[in-house]
């Protein structure tokens, strides 16, 4: 199945699913200027293989993890120009997601396993259909090997089936035509040879393979509806290619073939039978009334111009689908890392440890990484530095003490007895403790010397105010 992480499997499939109803809608609007029905036919079997061989090469690649370092998480995702279309995908989604391939895988084998029964059934109903048949007529045998000769078909049987609301054809390896045995006395020898002719030309082109092949294909690819759709158009396509094949442009055998054409669709109504699983000549009501008007309308011959330019017009639709469709892609990405804060703490440097998270305003789109991916440290900003600091600032600074040479008496409060055992070679020593804290004021004895020097000052004022008007007294 799908190889690599959950997104990448969502992604592959979305894509996937993208790519092939753009590949349908391309085939539609080429087969809508296409007149005809033999290469309408080759194109939607075209589209139907290439929506298999697709598949089938998206379930066998392996994909090989590249490891990438934990910054890419934080990666913008980038704005790749052309068809490629990126959505983010909430992290609480991860563990669903994680469930995912393996629940796919068993529903896919389920499904696949219940298809493949089905169409196992339906080819042993056919069988059983084959060998309930009755041999025909004498006559109906001659009819039927001239015409095989005539379109050079060998080892080709008829037999005649009760309730079989329509003509069909059954095996490639040895065909059979099978006839309702109900409705044959009722057509005349020419509208039993347009019949014959029309089952004859499935079994020279071997189509009753290609529908059982086209038919197995839809099943691998069951949960896309434009399989299903392509292979509907496909049959249609074939049993209009058929019809083309028998009337050849004649105006005349146009309106015995579609007279014949509802002769076995009243059978079929008054009957109410079911068709078998193969080649029917009136599989539905709906592929009846296609086949019938197709039969009715004339058919136009257009100019050399105007095939030209309807040529030239589906050319140009295929190529650029061509074109187009590789560069189609849908990823899926994380909305925001799947690596949770225990493990980024677990693979990160201790220096890495201490510096705080930084929260942002704005969540950035992120990608996913795989988880084998190496963890690598994360720079800190300025900001982170500057918050640092400011937290140690507010911590006591280491003093450095030093013995002065011109206090040969002074004793440093902070020296051990063990530094002084040592003496005073060294010049000053390095304390990682800190400095003391001042001691506290003495708030009565700054309140009696403030009281003092204001008596002070206020008796020497006065004292010089005395010996100026003295002063002046003796002046006069």
């Amino acid at each position: 199945m799908l190889s690599g992480g959950p997104l990448a499997i969502v992604s592959t499939f979305l894509t996937y699913f993208v790519q092939i109803t753009l590949a349908y809608l391309a085939a539609s609007l080429a087969c809508a200027l296409i007149r005809s029905p033999r290469i309408r036919l080759r194109v939607w079997a075209a589209l139907l293989l290439f929506t298999v061989a697709r598949w089938l090469m998206l379930c066998t690649a392996t994909r090989t993890p590249v490891p990438a370092p934990l910054a890419a998480i934080a990666a913008q995702v980038p704005n790749t120009p052309g068809f490629d279309w990126s959505w983010p995908v909430m992290g609480s989604w991860a563990p669903y997601l994680a469930m995912l391939p393996l629940w796919w895988t068993r529903f896919y084998v389920a499904i696949l396993a219940i298809a493949l029964l089905r169409l196992f059934w339906t080819w042993l109903r056919v069988q059983s259909l084959l060998r309930s048949g009755d041999n025909p007529s004498p006559a109906l045998h001659a009819f039927f090997q001239d015409l095989c000769r005539e379109t050079n078909i060998r080892r080709c049987r008829i037999s005649l089936v009760a309730d079989l609301p329509s003509p069909a054809t059954a095996g490639w390896w040895r065909p059979r035509v099978l006839l309702p045995a109900e409705v044959v006395p009722q057509l005349s020898p020419t509208e039993l040879a347009h019949v014959l002719r029309h089952e004859l030309t499935h079994v020279r082109r071997r189509d009753y393979l290609w529908d059982l092949l086209a038919s197995f294909a839809c099943r691998l690819v069951f949960f896309h509806p434009a399989a299903w759709l392509a292979y509907r158009r496909l049959g249609w396509e074939r049993e209009l290619s058929c019809d083309q094949a028998v009337v050849q442009d004649s105006q005349e055998v146009r309106l015995q073939y579609a007279e014949c054409l509802a002769k076995f669709a009243r059978g079929r109504y008054m009957s109410g039978a079911h068709s078998p699983e193969g080649i029917g000549l009136a599989a539905s009501p709906s592929l009846l009334t296609t086949r019938v008007r197709a039969l009715l309308c004339e058919p136009s011959h257009p100019s050399i111009y105007g095939r030209l330019s309807r040529a030239c017009l589906s050319s140009a639709v295929v190529l650029l689908s061509l074109c187009i469709l590789p560069a189609v892609e849908l990823t899926l990405y994380w909305s925001a890392p799947l690596l949770s804060l225990s493990t980024r703490s677990r693979n990160a440097s201790p220096l890495t440890r201490t510096l705080p998270a930084r929260k942002t305003s704005q969540p950035h789109a992120l990608r996913s990484v795989p988880a084998s991916a190496p963890a690598q440290p994360e720079i800190a900003s300025p900001e982170t530095v500057s918050s640092i600091l400011t937290g140690l600032s507010a911590k006591p600074l280491p003093a450095f003490a030093t013995s002065s040479a011109s206090e040969p008496g002074a004793v440093n409060p902070k020296d051990t007895p063990a530094s002084t055992a040592q003496g005073g070679a060294s010049a000053g020593a390095w304390h990682e403790s800190p400095m003391p804290l001042a001691t506290a004021p003495n708030w009565q004895k700054l309140a009696t010397d403030a009281a003092t020097a204001g008596v002070a000052a206020i008796g020497q004022a006065s004292g010089e105010t005395q010996d100026g008007q003295s002063g002046q007294q003796g002046n006069h």
